[in-house]
C-alpha cells in the first residue's frame, strides 16, 4: 500500500516492523512543535466539518486522521487488557463481538485533548452525528 507517496513502512516513529511512537502523538502529523490547526479541525479552529485535504497530511500522507470527523472503526469496543498488544494476536485484534463500535480521532467540535491519535471511545452502531464519518481504505 502506498498512500500519497508515503508507504506504511516509513515516516516518523517507524521502527521495523511497527510504528512505536505514533500512539503517543498529540495528533496525526504532529511532531511536538507543529500547531494542531495545521493538521486537524477541532473546536479551536472550526464550527463545522470540512472537505478532506484542507489541512496538512500526516507523516503517512493521510489527511484528517485527527479532528474533522471521528472515524468509525470496524472493531467492537472493549477495554484494553494490560500490557503491550500485538495486532496479530486475539487480544490485539479486539473484541470478537459486542454492542458498541470503536470511534477514534476526535471531531471538529472536540477540544484539542480529544483530537489525538490515542483517543478512543465507543457508540452504538446506529448512532448518527455530523461529527462522525469513516474512511474508505483499500489494501
Amino acid at each position: 500500500m502506498d498512500v500519497g507517496g508515503h508507504g506504511r513502512h516509513s515516516g516518523a516513529g517507524y521502527t521495523s516492523p511497527t510504528y512505536l511512537t505514533g500512539y503517543l502523538k498529540a495528533f496525526a502529523g504532529g511532531n511536538g512543535t507543529s500547531p494542531i490547526g495545521d493538521y486537524a479541525w477541532y473546536v479551536g479552529n472550526s464550527i463545522t466539518t470540512h472537505p478532506v485535504g484542507k489541512t496538512l497530511a500526516n507523516e503517512l500522507g493521510l489527511y484528517d486522521m485527527s479532528g474533522n470527523v471521528m472515524e468509525w472503526c470496524w472493531d467492537w469496543y472493549n477495554a484494553y487488557p494490560g500490557g503491550a498488544l500485538a495486532s496479530n494476536t486475539n487480544e490485539g485484534r479486539g473484541a470478537a463481538s459486542g454492542t458498541q463500535r470503536v470511534v477514534r480521532g476526535g471531531s471538529w467540535y472536540d477540544a484539542a485533548d480529544l483530537v489525538t491519535v490515542a483517543y478512543r471511545t465507543s457508540f452504538y452502531p446506529f448512532y448518527s452525528d455530523d461529527g462522525f464519518g469513516f474512511s474508505v481504505v483499500r489494501n
